[in-house]
């Protein structure tokens, strides 16, 4: 199982990848949106608790 460290560093990793879709769609409120979230820890804590499977996800709001 992956820390949550490496998680952590494995999804900023990511930005000059969003960075490129961005410029290529000209999406530049998007990437301001979705780098913001990169930075707090909470959003990033529950993605790895999922991806994980630590945490459940809720069956309540999933398509039948």
């Amino acid at each position: 199982m992956i820390s949550f460290k490496n998680y952590y560093l494995q999804q900023i990793k990511d930005v000059p990848e969003i960075w490129k879709l961005a410029k290529k769609h000209k999406k530049y409120k998007a990437f301001l949106c979705s780098v913001s979230l990169l930075f707090f820890p909470q959003i990033i804590c529950t993605m790895w608790l999922y991806d994980t499977g630590q945490m459940k996800i809720d069956k309540r709001f999933m398509e039948k």
